[in-house]
């Protein structure tokens, strides 16, 4: 229950910054990276919970959310996200690694979520947000809007230096490109 009112309000931003963004009525093309933080901080009940509640954001964004204009088109197989939704998965602790490149197949996403297991190590922000901003920049669709959910249990300590320096220039830089950035908490 939790996970649906979570994965519905989470739509619901969502849908509203990008048809803000757009001036679109219409559900608009949108890619999306969900950023997924596997540090040691994190237990494993809650990088359980991380997993379930990715599947349920991604079922609601491909399946729409009641009370918003959303078009999806014509009907699409049940294992496809459908034509405007494309999904990508990365996983992060002291570095970060794609699980999933950007793709429109649902089986596919809840799959890789299901085989990601926990990298455990250090809270790295900054890798995090550079790796889904590269791959939203090399295999992002012409004209969609882009998006990274960044899901996390706290600060940022790593890389070296000072990481919260590296974690906001790394949105920073992701921001600038036109991507909208997204953070819920876990734990």
């Amino acid at each position: 229950m939790t996970f649906r009112l979570c994965a519905r309000l989470f739509a619901v931003l969502l849908s509203v910054s990008i048809f803000t963004a757009t001036g679109a009525r219409a559900a608009p093309l949108l890619d999306v990276i969900f950023v997924l933080d596997g540090s040691g901080s994190v237990s494993a009940a809650d990088y359980q919970t991380q997993i379930d509640a990715t599947k349920g954001y991604i079922s609601t964004l491909q399946n729409g959310v009641p009370g918003i204009d959303r078009d999806p088109g014509p009907p699409v197989a049940p294992d496809l996200l459908g034509a405007d939704l494309n999904i990508g998965l990365v996983q992060f602790s002291t570095n970060a690694v794609l699980d999933l490149s950007l793709t429109g197949n649902l089986a596919a996403a809840n799959s890789a979520l299901d085989a990601m297991s926990q990298l455990l190590g250090q809270t790295n922000h900054a890798a995090a947000f550079a790796l889904a901003a590269s791959e939203l920049a090399a295999n992002g669709r012409a004209g969609a809007q882009q998006a990274i959910v960044l899901v996390t249990d706290g600060a940022a300590n790593e890389p070296g230096g000072n990481p919260l320096i590296a974690a906001i220039s790394a949105a920073d830089a992701a921001k600038n490109d036109g991507v909208l950035i997204f953070t819920i908490g876990v734990g």
